[in-house]
């Protein structure tokens, strides 16, 4: 039992030291990989680059309506019958990419 006493205890390293040196080494990995994104040498940053812009399609809906109305008199027996019909209306647009109203008519 003597041997315990006369020998020290060996202990590690105080907490001081050990905080000490964990600070210090998170400082120079992050300081080498702040130089390296400086440098332009970091593969993430370089593949964050925004893509060209596409070019615009502009497109136009026309839609064409053809009606077709067929009126018979029920008057006289005689009567010949009549037809109605109607042709679509066609657009033109003009450099100030204005439409024009659609002309109506009621009869």
């Amino acid at each position: 039992m003597t041997d315990r006493a006369a020998s020290p205890a060996r202990r590690g390293p105080g907490i001081s030291r050990l905080a000490g040196t964990s600070v210090a080494l998170v400082v120079v990995v992050f300081v080498l990989l702040a130089q390296r994104v400086a440098a332009g040498s970091d593969p993430v940053l370089k593949a964050a680059r925004p893509p060209a812009p596409r070019p615009v399609v502009v497109r136009r809906i026309v839609k064409r309506v053809v009606v077709d109305t067929t009126i018979r008199s029920h008057g006289r027996a005689g009567a010949a019958n009549t037809t109605v019909s109607s042709s679509p209306v066609t657009t033109s647009q003009s450099g100030g990419g204005e439409v024009a109203a659609p002309v109506t008519r009621s009869s």
